[in-house]
């Protein structure tokens, strides 16, 4: 019976200098990019949610717990509920000009979402993986509803 000693070779080496290095970067990257929690001011912004049927304006509510609709992490809770007539920006082509019109049974509701996010630096700001900037589009869901709408403001607590 012979007893094989493994010897150190270079390869094993570099090997070992890649992970300390990667490890290095890693940690250097994530802590300069994400500020700690307790640094991290609470964010609100508002969700225009277009044209909704008059039937449907009751399931919102202060308090929702709201997550991401597509992916299901966690954007905020409903601060508060505005109901708004419809009104939308139409093109006469007839005429060259934009005009504003409206539906009938049809009332634009805007939610103010308010939390804190999981990522918040001077380039951007993250609620689990959900970018919150102004005309993104949001995919939302609660205990009563689902739909989409649109971020048309955004207040960083600064």
């Amino acid at each position: 019976e012979t007893k094989m000693k493994k010897k150190l070779s270079i390869i094993d080496i570099l090997i070992i200098l890649i992970a300390v290095v990667c490890a290095v970067f890693a940690v250097k990257y994530f802590t300069a990019n994400s500020k700690k929690a307790y640094n991290v001011p609470e964010v609100s912004y508002v969700v225009e949610l277009k044209s909704l049927s008059d039937e449907y304006l009751d399931v919102f509510k202060e308090g929702d717990k709201i997550t991401d609709g597509v992916k299901g992490g966690y954007l905020g809770s409903v601060k508060k509920v505005e109901i708004k007539d419809n009104v939308e920006t139409r093109e006469d082509a007839e005429n060259g000009r934009f005009v504003q019109s409206s539906f009938e049974n049809r009332k634009d509701v805007y939610l103010t979402i308010s939390g804190v996010p999981t990522t918040y630096t001077d380039d951007e700001i993250l609620f689990a993986t959900q970018e919150i900037k102004i005309g993104k589009q949001l995919h939302m869901k609660s205990k009563n509803y689902v739909g989409h709408g649109y971020i048309i403001s955004v207040n960083d607590g600064k």
